[in-house]
């Protein structure tokens, strides 16, 4: 996940305010590992999404671009509110499992 991702107060991410967000990147192993896809596959699909414009590849790292964005937006705010309350959720645990005057 992107750094600075996970040091965003959980209000922050439900906000909605994408803008205030790290970028969000992925790599082809993580989508097949994830999803139980062959590799290759999800290379052949990943090629596809880039020659269509939707996917933008920094080395090994994938990104959507904005033209995937209008697309994508209800798959994103889905992920960011499933990351926002899994980080909550951290955060409350941390705190309750931490020494008396941390």
């Amino acid at each position: 996940m992107a750094r600075g991702f996970a040091d965003l107060p959980s209000e922050k991410v439900l906000s909605g305010d994408l803008d205030a967000l790290p970028t969000l990147w992925t790599n082809i192993r993580s989508i097949a590992d994830s999803t139980s896809i062959p590799r290759e596959t999800v290379r052949r699909k990943v090629n596809d999404l880039i020659k269509d414009g939707l996917v933008k590849r920094s080395g090994q790292l994938l990104t959507i671009t904005p033209r995937a964005f209008p697309d994508s937006r209800f798959v994103v705010d889905k992920f960011i509110r499933l990351a926002a309350v899994s980080h909550a959720t951290v955060e409350k645990l941390v705190e309750n499992d931490a020494p008396p005057g941390v």
